[in-house]
């Protein structure tokens, strides 16, 4: 009995392993011509409502035109940024703790954040060596920022 059982698992596997060949069907299928009925067409208008959460900066912290720092005006993809702060005050700290560690340092100000960056790349080889560079000197949380790649 056992024996048996055997030869018929052993079958069992020959036949899910062996060779599969395709068989094509083809079926004709009639076609059904349906005379046109009165459809009832109704349109649906479907609104959105989209709520969006905006954070309130007092008038205070706005910082003036003339407050802000220019970023250096060239044609860039990449920049380093080594530090984002709310407070103008700490970023001009950041700012001047690594002024001498850095020759293209500067503050770009993207609403409600003081940036500090470092550098401006049209390729990505030399801003990921920079990010490195900003590593080695202590700043750990240098990142890469892509410009201008989502318009």
């Amino acid at each position: 009995m056992v024996r048996n059982m055997c030869m018929v698992v052993v079958f069992l596997l020959l036949l899910a392993c062996a060779a599969k060949k395709e068989v094509e069907v083809t079926e004709e299928i009639d076609t059904l011509l349906v005379e046109e009925a009165p459809v009832k067409v109704e349109t649906v208008y479907i609104t959105q409502t989209i709520v969006e959460t905006v954070e309130v900066v007092p008038e205070e912290l706005i910082p003036k035109e003339e407050e802000i720092p220019s970023p250096p005006v060239r044609k860039c993809n990449y920049k380093v940024q080594i530090g984002a702060f709310k407070v103008k005050e700490n970023a001009d700290n950041f700012f001047t703790l690594y002024q001498g560690e850095f020759n293209d340092i500067y503050i770009d100000y993207v609403a409600p954040y003081y940036k500090v960056r470092v550098g401006c790349y049209k390729k990505y080889k030399p801003a990921f060596l920079m990010r490195k560079t900003c590593q080695t000197k202590g700043i750990k949380d240098a990142w890469i920022v892509p410009i201008n790649h989502f318009k």
